[in-house]
């Protein structure tokens, strides 16, 4: 679900720290050929020589869909904007999806994974593929 590489993802918590999923999961989806952008407020300018965004306004290029690795309260906040920004599909990697960001993806008809790891999810879909 959500995985393709004609994508262009957006990772929002992304860091340059190697034992965060922040960073593991950017590493990945590069390693494998996949379209990322790190984004975090709070990080460096560059995470594995890519350019780190602040927030999903400053990327200048259509975003197809959010990876979250954040606390629930900021995927809530980050919310509203992606649907301002009309991206349609997100994913909360587990313990960044709640209740709350559930029904706001369904009250406006954005599509959404949670509890489950984008990268496991990445490598069936691939083994499926073969």
């Amino acid at each position: 679900m959500f995985i393709s590489k004609s994508y262009t993802y957006a990772l929002i918590g992304a860091s340059h720290n190697p034992d965060k999923y922040g960073h593991i999961i950017l590493k990945d989806f590069i390693t494998n050929g996949y379209h990322i952008i790190p984004v975090n407020p709070h990080n460096e300018d560059t995470i594995e020589g890519l350019t780190v965004y602040k927030n999903l306004t400053e990327i200048g290029e259509p975003i197809d869909v959010v990876i979250f690795v954040v606390q629930p309260e900021v995927v809530l906040s980050i919310l509203p904007l992606v649907k301002e920004k009309g991206i349609s599909k997100v994913r909360m990697q587990t313990g960044s999806g709640s209740d709350e960001a559930i029904k706001f993806c369904e009250d406006n008809n954005i599509q959404y994974g949670y509890n489950t790891c984008i990268m496991v999810q990445r490598r069936l879909e691939e083994s499926q593929q073969k």
